[in-house]
């Protein structure tokens, strides 16, 4: 993620395991594939957003809580779970996939045609391959669950 110098108008916090952006200045703030944090949870709240590439955060909670969003063509946010490790040693069960994350988006001046280019990917992540065996044993894991959707 681009580092940004505290100011009067930005502040950027980590608290216990969530991640805090303020940006009440008028110069827009971009989220792009270049974005990303190493809590469990972002929250990004700024007055202008920019939206645009293949914005991956595996598992991650993200919300977004903006006045204006520019969302540039087949820009897409993919909270989808990790996938399994594979089984380790002969017969062994692969790891589960991990849970789909979460996506809040809060837009104060959007509209349905604004927000058409944004993809959103909430899958559960791939169970992991099962180890090999001679003999039929070990199983690959389970996948993760999928995300909710929706658009109130």
């Amino acid at each position: 993620m681009p580092a940004h110098i505290p100011s009067g108008t930005f502040q950027q916090h980590t608290i216990n395991d969530v991640l805090l952006i303020l940006n009440a200045s008028d110069e827009t703030y971009s989220i792009n594939e270049k974005f990303g944090f190493s809590t469990s949870v972002g929250l990004v709240y700024v007055e202008k957003l920019k939206l645009e590439g293949s914005i991956t955060l595996r598992g991650k909670k993200l919300g977004i809580f903006c006045t204006e969003v520019d969302i540039a063509p087949d820009t897409t946010i993919d909270v989808s779970g990790t996938q399994g490790e594979p089984g380790l040693g002969e017969g062994t069960d692969g790891g589960d996939g991990g849970n789909a994350g979460e996506l809040w988006m809060f837009v104060q001046r959007a509209t349905a045609s604004s927000l058409e280019s944004l993809h959103i990917r909430a899958y559960g992540g791939d169970g992991g391959r099962g180890g090999d065996a001679t003999a039929s044993s070990g199983t690959g894991g389970k996948g993760g669950n999928g995300g909710n959707g929706g658009i109130k």
